[in-house]
């Protein structure tokens, strides 16, 4: 019953934050959802270059990161490749969630 909880608070909180931001923290996890809306960019809901630069920074300002959850349509594949770096130098495991196409 406790374990059953503990899911559901799980989807509820992926779900909500991904509903309602780009990128969020929560524990060892970065949740980014392509679909969301960025404050100050252009709403494109894809992978933009942008991204690269944000994806680092979270991973900087957060070293607690582990894990990418990732939902988004796909974007630009030269962001994507930059990002994989990035994930592969940290060591940061991905989790695709929902819809993931392409650069996703």
């Amino acid at each position: 019953m406790k374990s059953a909880i503990i899911s559901s608070l799980l989807i509820l909180l992926s779900t909500t934050l991904s509903a309602q931001t780009r990128y969020a923290v929560a524990g060892d996890t970065l949740f980014f959802d392509m679909r969301a809306a960025e404050p100050g960019y252009e709403v494109t809901r894809q992978l933009e270059q942008y991204d690269v630069r944000l994806l680092s920074e979270y991973i900087f300002e957060h070293p607690e990161i582990r894990k990418l959850n990732i939902t988004g349509p796909g974007g630009h594949m030269q962001a994507a490749l930059e990002m994989a770096k990035d994930l592969v130098s940290h060591n940061i495991d991905t989790i695709a969630s929902g819809e993931c196409f392409s650069a996703c």
